[in-house]
């Protein structure tokens, strides 16, 4: 799957996060990497949209973009700036169930001017940012999981209840696309 939104994403995360952001970038470039080949695995429609969100995902974290502290925000804001396809912004935006955290950052407010995508979209980008770690193309999705609500520091002020609700819903969501990435690598009886 090759676009021009998609050699834009890629472009746009290596300018903005290779030398500001470089752990940033190695995750966008899972990210990235891991979501084009789901969407193509799964043969999701608008494909293209689930692939630049996940290249552009940590944009929020390069010093350049950074604004209210909020990586999520703060990407969608200069992607917006930036003309940006809204799919991809909303995306970028309600990332990582980006909702249940925005208050540890003061930034409800603003994640509430982006509309939050459900279903498949948000589904594929959560998965492929779970699971971009640097462990190779299959890691354990546990362990993943692990990893990506342990990345989130303890100081900040979200209470339990919501990073249970977080991590739940991030479960659901990996749950979800690798029982159907097993499904669509089955092969099909014959005659069926």
């Amino acid at each position: 799957m090759e676009s021009q939104l998609l050699r834009y994403a890629q472009e746009c995360a290596q300018v903005m996060l290779e030398s500001a952001a470089p752990d940033a970038w190695e995750r966008s470039k899972r990210a990235g990497q891991r979501a084009a080949s789901t969407v193509e695995i799964l043969g999701r429609p608008r494909g293209e949209i689930m692939v630049a969100a996940a290249w552009l995902h940590a944009l929020g974290e390069s010093p350049d973009v950074r604004g209210t502290g909020f990586a999520p925000v703060d990407g969608a804001v200069h992607l917006l700036s930036e003309g940006w396809p809204t799919p991809v912004v909303n995306l970028v935006a309600h990332q990582g169930q980006a909702r249940l955290i925005a208050p540890a950052f003061d930034a409800t407010g603003q994640l509430a001017l982006f509309e939050r995508i459900q279903g498949w979209p948000s589904d594929i980008l959560d998965h492929t940012i779970v699971m971009a770690t640097p462990d190779g193309p299959d890691p354990d999705p546990d362990a993943a999981l692990r990893a990506a609500t342990k990345a989130m520091p303890t100081s900040l002020r979200i209470t339990a209840r919501d990073r249970a609700e977080r991590e739940r819903r991030l479960r659901r969501a990996v749950d979800r696309v690798n029982a159907a990435l097993i499904a669509a690598r089955s092969p099909t009886p014959q005659g069926v």
